[in-house]
């Protein structure tokens, strides 16, 4: 079988991007037809309603439910196409991407972060391994600016690990490139346009104290003094009693402000990590539905998605906790409930315990999906480029032997390639115009 050449890869590419193309414009009209269709259906309702509730109220309230019923129906097949149409956009946007760095088109390949060049670095500079228009930038298609840096920290190595060299050609071979756009895609989806995802502000609130000192026996005498003051005010209208229940609110009351300014602040402080745990869920999501059951190096790398803890689960419940936190935007509901129950107290601290247990299993999620970035990256380097092949490591002395080596950020039509051997036996000189 002959090897596919990077010509053929790149007309793969171009047909997959016209048949995205394609699907989109499907999309963007349906999208659009559904719109028109979710007004016309809700006025035709509020006319519907109101004609007929002049005639009969019932045939009215009828057409009512009946209306609405069918825009709730269109308003939910609308946001199904509306998210159909953003994944097509992003796939498009990552196939347009992996041509443009196939074909060094500098103007379409994403920005680094602002990392730090090493001036005493041996060859970050001199290389251009780093930096602007660098092999680093070429390769780069992580979305986290952890998976980033790791790659970064791959090219820059100055003694390569010959045996973490051949465990990556190992997770290589079996990573699918499928699988390498599917993981950008999913961070995309929820972070796109903004940069690179830092995950360490979330590692960090993580890490923190954040339970406002909200203790479970303190939510729990809360609790029993509500149902005492819903008891109290029960018999005080059946039986005439005192109105003792507004003893026991009093002090629930005054007991719920001792804690409220730094439950405040701790549930403040999950408002803002809000969108990135959004996303880790989206990406964490994927992950563990992914089999690997015939890449058993790439399913011992991915085993802290597949364990009993599994991401998606504990970031469920801490979305569910933030969503039930952020009710407090609506001051009549949050103002009602706390009045009822402890609501902001209870929420604090299911943020706590929540807190304490994903302090303990993020990291090793964020680790993996980095090292996942990075090797992603290579995977899909490789790909675009097929006739670029991989270095052989031995341990039979110092010899560096190429065929046909060429610098990947010079255009293909004008690389001129050289064998090349060096070893201990002589001294080479490289200079810039020969290197």
């Amino acid at each position: 079988m002959s090897k596919t050449t990077r010509t053929q890869r790149l007309a793969r590419l171009a047909r997959g991007i016209q048949r995205v193309e394609g699907r989109l414009r499907v999309t963007q009209q349906l999208g659009s037809r559904l719109g028109w269709a979710r007004l016309g259906v809700f006025l035709l309702t509020l006319a519907g309603a109101y004609g007929l509730g002049q005639v009969n109220g019932a045939a009215g309230a009828a057409a009512l439910v009946v209306g609405l019923a069918a825009f709730g129906v269109l308003v939910g097949r609308h946001r199904r196409v509306k998210a159909i149409h953003e994944r097509y956009a992003g796939w498009l946007s990552i196939q347009r991407t992996h041509v443009a760095r196939a074909e060094l088109d500098w103007a379409h390949i994403p920005k680094l972060p602002n990392f730090t060049a090493r001036v005493d670095h041996p060859f970050e500079t001199d290389l251009d391994i780093g930096g602007e228009h660098s092999l680093h930038q070429l390769l780069d298609t992580s979305a986290t600016l952890q998976g980033s840096a790791r790659l970064r920290d791959w090219l820059l190595a100055t003694a390569p690990d010959g045996t973490a060299v051949k465990a990556r050609h190992g997770l290589l071979d079996e990573m699918p490139v499928a699988f390498a756009d599917q993981l950008a895609l999913r961070a995309r989806l929820t972070y796109e346009g903004r940069g690179k995802l830092d995950t360490r502000p979330l590692l960090a609130w993580m890490a923190a104290e954040g339970d406002g000192g909200v203790s479970g026996r303190y939510v729990a005498t809360l609790a029993a003094l509500c149902v005492i003051t819903a008891v109290l005010f029960v018999l005080r209208q059946a039986a005439g009693i005192s109105p003792y229940f507004a003893i026991s609110f009093v002090i629930y009351f005054g007991l719920s402000l001792m804690r409220l300014r730094s439950a405040v602040g701790v549930l403040n402080e999950a408002f803002t990590v809000q969108e990135m745990v959004s996303s880790l869920y989206g990406v964490f999501s994927y992950l563990e539905r992914h089999s690997w059951a015939r890449q058993p190096q790439m399913q011992a790398l991915t085993q802290p998605f597949h364990n009993a803890d599994r991401p998606s689960r504990a970031l469920r419940r801490l979305r569910l906790i933030v969503g039930a936190a952020s009710l407090r935007n609506n001051y009549l509901v949050w103002g009602t409930l706390n009045a009822i129950m402890p609501w902001d107290m209870f929420t604090t601290y299911q943020m706590g315990q929540q807190r304490r247990k994903l302090a303990r299993l993020l990291p090793g999620w964020v680790e993996v999906w980095a090292e996942l970035e990075a090797l992603a990256a290579l995977r899909l380097f490789a790909y675009l480029n097929p006739d670029y092949t991989r270095p052989i490591i031995t341990r039979e002395g110092m010899v560096m032997a190429a065929r046909q080596l060429g610098h990947p950020l010079i255009d293909h039509g004008q690389r001129v390639c050289n064998d090349f051997v060096m070893d201990t036996t002589r001294v080479t000189m490289i200079t810039g115009s020969n290197m």
